[in-house]
C-alpha cells in the first residue's frame, strides 16, 4: 500500500500541476481553512490523546500553523522567483541568477507531543516550494493521526499531499523507498534509523530532534520572574516539549529560592493538585510513563513526584542537588521532572554544557549583556533564548533547528521553502561576441597564436568598456 501512495504522488508531481505558484496558493487557503473549520475536532483529538487543554491547543500548534500559512501566502511569489546574483568580469552582459523549483515527493514523519505543528509546520513548506508530501503521522496521538488522515484529502490534492496512519512496521516500509527528502521530528535514537534509510538511496533529511536543553539562572537576575518563565515552559504539554528547559543551572547561593519560586508559580499555575486542573496534560502512554518515573528513581523531590499510573498522571516535580552524571542528566527526560544542578559561577555554566552534546536549545536568565554575550559566544546550541524560553520558535524569521546530536537542517518561514527547495544555478549566455571566447579554445601555445591573442585582449576590453558605457 505505502509504495502505491508514493508512486501515485510521484506521477502526481511529475504531472506538473504543483509548478504553477496559483495551484500552491490554492493548497495553501484549502490548508487555512482545514485548520479554522475544524479548530473543534483538532481540539477534542488532542483532549483525547495527551489531555491538551483547549485553551492551549489554539495557542501552543494552530496559531503558529496559520502564522506559517499566511506568511507563506504572502511572500510566495516573492520566495519562488528567480534571485539575481553578482557577475563576473566574463558574465558581464549575461543573465546569472538561482531559480528555486521543487525537489519532488518529500516524506513527511510527524511527532506525537505536538502532532499538527510538526506535521503541518513542514508540509507548509513543502506545498509552498511545489512538491509533492506523503504525511506520516505518529501513532502514538493515534486520534490526532486519524482526524489528520480523514480530513487533510477533504482540503487538499488527494494524490500529491496523501497521510499514510500506522505504526513502526508502515514507517519502515515507507523509508525503504525512495523519496527526494525526508523530514523527520522525533527522537536522535530513531534520527539516526532515519539517516541511515535515507542514505541508501542519497536523500537529504532534515532531523528535528531533541537532547537536554540547559537553562542557566544567573544569582543577580529576578528569581522570581525567572521561574514563572521557566515552570511554564517546563511543565507546559506536561514536559513534552523537545524545547522545554530539561534542567536548570545555578549557584548553591539561590537554589533555595529557585525551589519556593517554582513552587509558588505551580500553586498559581495548576492549584494545590494539578491533577484536578484542566490545564496540566498527561503522558502520552504507559511505557513513556514508566520510562519517566524510573528516572526518579532514588531521588525524593522537593516539589511533586506524586503519579498515577492508571491516568498516566506525574505531578510537575522538582529535584534539586542532581549529580551531574546521574542518569537523570544523561537522558532527554521529556516530561515533568526538573533537576537542579549547581555550579559555582557562569564560566562553570559553560564548561558544564560544552562538556555534553550540543542541545536544541539554550536558556539564559541574565541582565547583564556582557555576560548574555560570553555565554552565547562560548556554547553552542541549535538556537538561544534570553530571559525567557522556548520564543524563539515563535519567529518565524528565525531558523529552527539542531546541531550536532540535536539534529540538522532547519526551518520556519522561508527556512522551509528554502530547505525543501532546490536552489539551481542558471547562466544564460548569448551566441554572440565568440571572440571574447577564444581565449578559452586551443591551440594554447600562445607563442604561436601571440598576434591573436593581443587582438583577442584588445577586443575582450573594448567589449567590456562598451558594456560599462552603455549600462552604467
Amino acid at each position: 500500500m505505502e509504495r502505491q501512495v508514493v508512486q501515485r504522488a510521484k506521477e502526481a508531481f511529475l504531472s506538473g500541476r504543483t509548478r504553477p505558484v496559483e495551484f500552491r496558493l490554492q493548497q495553501l487557503h484549502a490548508l487555512q481553512r482545514m485548520i479554522t473549520e475544524k479548530e473543534t475536532e483538532i481540539c477534542t483529538a488532542l483532549k483525547q490523546d495527551i489531555n491538551r487543554s483547549q485553551y492551549d491547543t489554539p495557542l501552543l500548534e494552530l496559531i503558529g500553523i496559520e502564522n506559517e500559512i499566511k506568511l507563506a501566502i504572502d511572500k510566495l511569489a516573492e520566495w519562488a522567483a528567480p534571485r539575481s546574483v553578482e557577475r563576473n568580469l566574463l558574465t558581464l552582459r549575461d543573465e546569472v541568477y538561482i531559480q528555486p523549483e521543487p525537489l519532488g515527493v518529500v516524506l513527511i514523519i510527524g511527532a506525537w507531543n505536538y502532532p499538527w505543528a510538526v506535521t503541518l509546520q513542514p508540509l507548509v513548506g513543502a506545498i509552498a516550494a511545489g512538491n509533492a508530501a506523503v504525511v506520516k503521522p505518529s501513532e502514538l496521538s493515534e486520534y490526532s493521526s486519524l482526524l489528520l488522515r480523514a480530513l487533510l484529502p477533504r482540503y487538499l490534492d488527494k494524490d500529491l499531499y496523501p497521510v499514510v496512519t500506522g505504526g513502526v512496521s508502515e514507517t519502515q516500509e515507507l523509508l525503504r523507498l525512495r523519496f527526494d527528502h525526508v523530514f523527520y521530528t522525533g527522537s536522535s535514537s530513531v534520527g539516526k534509523v532515519v539517516m541511515e534509510a535515507a542514505a541508501r538511496h542519497l536523500t537529504p533529511v532534515t532531523l528535528e530532534l531533541g537532547g537536554k536543553s540547559p537553562c542557566y539562572i544567573d544569582k543577580d537576575c529576578d528569581v522570581r520572574i525567572a521561574c514563572r518563565r521557566i515552570t511554564w515552559g517546563k511543565f507546559v504539554n506536561c514536559g513534552q516539549t523537545c524545547i522545554a528547559p530539561d534542567y536548570i543551572l545555578c549557584e548553591p547561593c539561590i537554589q533555595g529560592r529557585v525551589v519556593e519560586c517554582i513552587r509558588q508559580t505551580l500553586l498559581e499555575f495548576y492549584g494545590a493538585d494539578p491533577k484536578c486542573s484542566p490545564d496540566y496534560g498527561r503522558i502520552i502512554n504507559q511505557r513513556h510513563f514508566n520510562r519517566i518515573m524510573g528516572l526518579m528513581e532514588g531521588y525524593t523531590p522537593v516539589v511533586g513526584g506524586q503519579s498515577d499510573s492508571s491516568q498516566r498522571y506525574i505531578a510537575p516535580t522538582v529535584l534539586k542537588d542532581v549529580p551531574p552524571q546521574s542518569r537523570l542528566m544523561q537522558e532527554e527526560i521529556f516530561g515533568p521532572l526538573l533537576p537542579i544542578v549547581t555550579v559555582s559561577d557562569m564560566d562553570d555554566a559553560i564548561n558544564f554544557i560544552n562538556e555534553r552534546e550540543k542541545p536544541l536549545a539554550l536558556y539564559i536568565f541574565c541582565t547583564d549583556k556582557k555576560a548574555v554575550k560570553k555565554m552565547i559566544e562560548e556554547t553552542t546550541s541549535g538556537g538561544v533564548t534570553v530571559n525567557d524560553v522556548m520564543m524563539h520558535y515563535t519567529v518565524s524569521s528565525l531558523p529552527f533547528g539542531g546541531v550536532g546530536q540535536s539534529g540538522m537542517g532547519r526551518y520556519h518561514g522561508k527556512h522551509t521553502f528554502d530547505q525543501l527547495s532546490h536552489q539551481r544555478a542558471c547562466l544564460v549566455r548569448k551566441l554572440a561576441m565568440e571572440s571574447v571566447n577564444l581565449a578559452r579554445y586551443p591551440p594554447q601555445d600562445r607563442r604561436r597564436a601571440h598576434k591573436g591573442y593581443n587582438l583577442l585582449m584588445f577586443d575582450t576590453v573594448q567589449t567590456v568598456l562598451s558594456f560599462f558605457f552603455l549600462y552604467y
